[in-house]
């Protein structure tokens, strides 16, 4: 799996690495839009990016 730094997501969705950062750490959540941006631009699944588990 490829390592996906805090920059990579300030980039994906257009913030600063100050508010991606408060987002990451829960201080901030994160917008349907940029859910999206993370998933279409990282390739990362929205299963994993909300944390969903059906088990």
């Amino acid at each position: 799996m490829n390592k996906i730094r805090q920059i990579d997501v300030a980039k994906a969705i257009g913030k600063n690495i100050s508010t991606t950062n408060r987002k990451l750490n829960g201080r901030s959540e994160f917008t349907v839009s940029e859910i999206k941006l993370i998933n279409q631009q990282l390739g990362i699944p929205y299963e994993v990016l909300l944390d969903y588990n059906p088990n």
